[in-house]
Order: structure tokens, then C-alpha cells, then sequence
């Protein structure tokens, strides 16, 4: 679909329809409704348009909303699939054009006029890519999801999170009790950190355009996490160089605590995710002087430009750790679950490496 009107990216869509399953392929157990997918997917090269998956009893619906060729506003909806998605599974749906009804008189899906198919192969539960091909072309989008439904988590088997690579900006922003605001904006939930766009970075102009005190740039970075979900702030997506970054947290910092750097200094940031680590994974863990817990989720190669995951199993000899504060490995024995619903602690080694507060 060349050609494409493009102007503010959108976040939600509602259409009022019924629509009739037809020749739906069967992939999941239509009793399982709740694969973790259902919600928002974005593709962050593609400004006003992404995907809406809904699921429900009676299957999983794909609703695309963007642009036609022509700059007119263009909402498609498939046929409902029997059961829900999974990682690793392709679908193709045939999709009608959504137009009119309300929440009283819904639109007859039946009735709507044919416009092609909507295909889906969802890579892990948070990757996914679809295609369009219909009467105004082709597309294809690799999207990520950028939000979910509130309490539904992907579980399926999916191909591990670790290594893959993210960066981040930190914008600084005082206030009138001395405290000091950080907005982070993240690479991770909707795409990835071109290491040359990186590198290419200019705090100075980022700092212009926000308005912020200070901007601090943190990457790259790696995720050491089986699976991670983190939900983006209010979904505004913004460019940062070429990188299209998501606020995914906030956080609150003392200048006096922080006047020698943050290592191993206890952080509080608002947010919320839901990440994993698995049974049977080598584990990385801080315990401070109060003898707390913390569980490394993502390493940094902003110090050291060569720390890998290979190495971290060594990397307690590097370290010069405060006093009372000891590291340690360990081997899982069971799944370990990490959530944040609304507040995380953190800390950070002199690496830049992260770990969160096991509660």
C-alpha cells in the first residue's frame, strides 16, 4: 500500500459489528480465550494505523485501522477464528470493510463489502506480524504489542526475551520540593535500538525539544528475561533520532542521594509490567545490607561495551560492592514471576546493569 496518508498515531478503534465466522481455521481450543495476545499492535515505521485482537468465547477477531491509498480512513475487520493465537501459529482470515452501527444497532457483518485478507504469524507474545492484502494492495507490518488487556498475560511457550537488545532516554525534570522527576522512555515495547541511530543520539537536541533539565541516555541494553511486558504510558509513542520509544516509567530522584552516582542505590519507579524467568535458568542476584533481594533483569553495555550474558557468571569479581552487600548465582528451581502494578524497586551496579527488588 504505497502512498499512504500519514499523520498522528492511533491508539484505540471501536467499531460496532457483528461478524459472522466462516471458513475460520481452527488453531487453539475455542475454551482457551485468553492466550495473553488480545489487545493493541503497532508497527513503529507506520504512523496512524495498527491492529486491535480481540478475543472472546467465540473466537479471536483482528480489527486493522489506517489509511487507504487514497488518505481516507480505511477500518477492516476478519473473520472470527475459532480459539485464539499462539507463538509460532499463522492464520489467514478474510476481512470486510468496517462501516457504521452503533453500540444499540450494530453493523451485519455479513453485510459489510469484502475487501481481502488480514494474515497473522505471531513470532512470541509480543512480536507479531501482519499482512494485509486486499483491494488496495499489500502491506506488511511487523508490530509489537503495546498494550494488553488488563490481567491477561501471555504464558504460551515462546522463544526466550533474553538478549534482546533496547535503549533508553531519561528525561530530568525538577520540582519545587527539591525531588527530582525522571520520565523513562524505552526502545523495548515497541521496537528495536539500531546500535548507528544510537550512537548518532544528540542529548543536547533532546533536551531542547523536551524541555527537560537534563537528559541521560542508557543503552544499549540487553534483557535477561524470559518474558517481559511492560505497559506503555498513555501510549504516546515519540522519535528519538529515529528511534520510536514508549514512556514505560517514572521515577523519583534525590540529587543529594544520587551527588556520587546511583550505584547500588535503592530506586523507586512508578510502573507496571509483568516479566519471568523461567525453571532450570542461572539466575544473577544482589543482597544488600538489609538483606534484600534483588534479581538482575537486564544487563547494560554502556560501561563496558563487550558484557555479554556469556560473562555474567563472572562478573561478581568485577564488582566493588558496599559494605554488607554480597553477590551471588543461582539456578532455579521453579518459575520466578516478576510484577509491578504500579511501583518497582530497583537498583543499579557501577555497570549500569539492573536489578529488581524480590519482594
Amino acid at each position: 500500500m504505497s502512498g499512504l496518508t500519514r499523520t498522528k498515531r492511533a491508539l484505540l478503534v471501536v467499531t460496532f459489528l457483528t461478524v459472522t465466522a466462516g471458513s475460520a481455521q481452527e488453531v487453539r481450543s475455542a475454551d482457551d480465550v485468553e492466550s495473553g495476545l488480545a489487545g493493541l499492535w503497532f508497527d513503529s515505521d507506520r504512523d496512524g494505523e495498527g491492529v486491535n485482537v480481540i478475543e472472546s468465547a467465540a473466537g479471536t477477531t483482528i480489527y486493522y485501522y489506517g489509511y487507504d491509498d487514497d488518505g481516507r480512513q480505511l477500518w477492516l475487520v476478519s473473520e472470527t477464528l475459532a480459539g485464539t493465537l499462539a507463538p509460532g501459529v499463522s492464520a489467514t482470515l478474510s476481512a470486510v470493510v468496517g462501516d457504521g452501527g452503533t453500540f444499540d444497532a450494530p453493523a451485519n457483518g455479513s453485510r459489510l463489502p469484502g475487501w481481502g485478507t488480514i494474515s497473522v504469524t505471531v513470532e512470541d507474545c509480543s512480536r507479531a506480524v501482519f499482512e494485509l492484502d486486499g483491494r488496495d494492495g499489500f502491506k506488511r507490518s511487523e508490530t509489537r504489542q503495546l498494550a494488553l488487556i488488563d490481567g491477561n498475560e501471555c504464558r504460551l511457550s515462546a522463544p526466550s526475551a533474553i538478549g534482546t537488545g533496547y535503549c533508553e532516554v531519561q528525561l530530568l525534570y525538577p520540582r519545587e520540593d527539591g525531588l527530582v522527576r525522571a520520565e523513562v522512555w524505552s526502545s523495548r515495547p515497541v521496537g528495536g535500538c539500531p546500535q548507528e541511530l544510537w550512537q548518532a543520539l544528540d542529548a543536547e537536541a533532546i533536551q531542547a525539544a523536551s524541555g527537560a533539565a537534563a537528559v541521560g541516555l542508557d543503552g544499549p541494553r540487553q534483557d535477561l528475561l524470559d518474558a517481559n511486558r511492560l505497559q506503555p504510558f498513555g501510549g504516546e509513542i515519540r522519535d528519538f533520532g529515529g528511534i520510536a520509544m514508549a514512556q514505560v516509567s517514572t521515577r523519583e530522584l534525590n540529587p543529594r542521594e544520587l551527588s556520587g552516582g546511583n550505584d547500588y542505590i535503592e530506586l523507586s519507579e512508578q510502573r507496571t509490567a509483568r516479566g519471568a524467568l523461567r525453571a532450570g535458568r542461572q539466575v544473577y542476584e544482589l543482597v544488600s545490607a538489609r538483606n534484600l533481594t534483588f534479581v538482575m533483569t537486564s544487563i547494560s553495555q554502556r560501561v563496558d561495551p563487550d558484557l555479554s550474558v556469556e560473562e555474567l557468571a563472572s562478573l561478581g569479581e568485577r564488582l566493588a560492592l558496599p559494605p554488607g552487600w554480597i553477590w551471588r548465582t543461582r539456578t532455579l528451581e521453579e518459575d520466578l514471576e516478576l510484577e509491578a502494578e504500579a511501583k518497582a524497586t530497583i537498583v543499579f551496579d557501577e555497570f549500569g546493569n539492573a536489578y529488581e527488588r524480590l519482594d
